[in-house]
């Protein structure tokens, strides 16, 4: 069978044109999928961007109010720290007790310290015991001004035996602490400023006995230029 020079034409011109509607069909898909991929490329900088920018207005927010109240911050953060120390502050306590008996010219005996107890939230607390000699009016006063003294600590029982001019107490104060944070908050997270209780809180904190801290300076050199003698 001889082949027709119209059919040898019409396939010659069929495998010309299959080459370049191949190319342009494998241009095509590579355009839509560049373009996908961009179009990705675009929102995923978009949110990035959006995220950044609210980050950033969430910070300029908590630098302002860290400013406004760079006072109030500086004048709260010490004596909180000695109002829930991060350790047991029992001997703090029992110092302070001591000072307010010796204030009210008494005097507090059998000391202990009892069951370190583990808090709801994360706190810990622990039992001070002692008694206490005295009038009556004395040992109220004793028990009024422990609840005003720091660190903070709650009377959980007093027990009275009131004679005619003397009476002798045991009393039962608990103590608390905590660990301070380890953490700092992230910067996408809102500051969370102090509202018109915790102010009150901390300015009535302001109002309480302090602890007398004490420090022992070094003794001077002796002048011996022999040690041994």
């Amino acid at each position: 069978m001889v082949n027709q020079p119209g059919s040898n034409i019409k396939s010659l011109k069929a495998k010309l044109l299959f080459a370049p509607i191949v190319f342009f069909v494998l241009l095509l898909v590579a355009f839509i999928f560049t373009l996908k991929v961009g179009f990705q490329k675009i929102n995923t900088v978009r949110a990035e961007l959006t995220l950044a920018k609210k980050n950033e207005l969430l910070l300029f927010e908590k630098l302002s109010i860290l400013r406004e109240a760079d006072g109030i911050i500086g004048s709260y953060s010490g004596i909180s720290t000695i109002a829930l120390p991060n350790e047991n502050p029992s001997l703090l306590s029992i110092s302070q007790a001591k000072i307010v008996a010796s204030e009210n010219l008494s005097v507090l005996t059998n000391f202990r310290i009892e069951g370190q107890v583990v808090g709801k939230n994360d706190y810990f607390s622990s039992e001070m015991l002692f008694d206490v000699e005295g009038s009556l009016f004395e040992v109220l006063s004793i028990v009024e001004q422990m609840i005003e003294t720091l660190p903070v600590l709650t009377i959980e029982k007093v027990n009275i035996v009131n004679a005619a001019n003397l009476s002798a107490a045991k009393i039962t104060l608990r103590n608390y602490w905590a660990d301070f944070p380890t953490t700092i908050p992230k910067i996408s997270e809102p500051v969370v400023g102090l509202n018109t209780a915790d102010i009150e809180i901390l300015s009535k904190i302001l109002e309480y006995k302090l602890p007398t801290f004490s420090s022992l300076e070094p003794e001077p050199a002796s002048g011996r230029t022999d040690p041994f003698n």
